[in-house]
């Protein structure tokens, strides 16, 4: 009977330890299928958002044609002196240590439908263009008149000069068709 006893004892014992594993096995199994859960349901989540933000920024096509369409305003070339028949302006520069006059031929590409506007700017401010396009060149390296191939320098200082002058954003464009050395007489 005493084995019987401590046999009861020991199964007793052993029960437990068998209901705690399956315990712990099925709490495993139910953290696993809710961790499941929640990551397929987050997917969805992403999944969604992502589909509702594409169709939200993307505009429909008929829109995105009128939109998108650049719309192309003629340019029209306005000489920067326009009273003057050649429209040439005579700088002189000395920064190589002698004296070189340059002749200079200047003008503005600007939308035609401010053409009027500015021209009018531009004869009421002629002599303070003038001014500004021959301090620029009198302040310009020789090198940058003689050897840059655009005047890429020379037209960025005279835009910024003439945009002063006429007001912001005026001038978008200088054009220079014609930098030489003057002739000496």
């Amino acid at each position: 009977m005493a084995e019987e006893q401590v046999e009861k004892k020991e199964s007793a014992a052993a029960a437990p330890v068998a209901e705690e594993g399956g315990e712990k096995k099925s709490k495993l199994k139910k953290l696993v299928l809710v961790l499941g859960g929640f990551v397929v349901v987050q997917a969805l989540v992403v999944a969604v958002a992502v589909v509702v933000i594409k169709t939200a920024t993307s505009p429909a096509p008929a829109v995105a044609k009128a939109e998108t369409a650049p719309v192309h305003e003629e340019m029209v070339l306005v000489s920067v002196l326009p009273k003057e028949s050649d429209g040439k302006i005579r700088a002189v520069n000395a920064r190589s240590g002698q004296l070189v006059y340059w002749s200079i031929k200047v003008s503005v590409r600007v939308p035609s439908g401010q053409q009027k506007e500015i021209t009018e700017r531009l004869i009421a401010n002629t002599d303070l263009v003038k001014q500004e396009i021959t301090t620029v060149v009198a302040a310009c390296d020789p090198d940058i008149l003689q050897q840059e191939a655009d005047h890429a320098t020379l037209k960025r200082q005279i835009c910024f000069a003439l945009n002063t002058i006429l007001g912001k954003q005026m001038v978008s464009e200088v054009v220079i068709p014609e930098c030489l050395p003057a002739v000496q007489n």
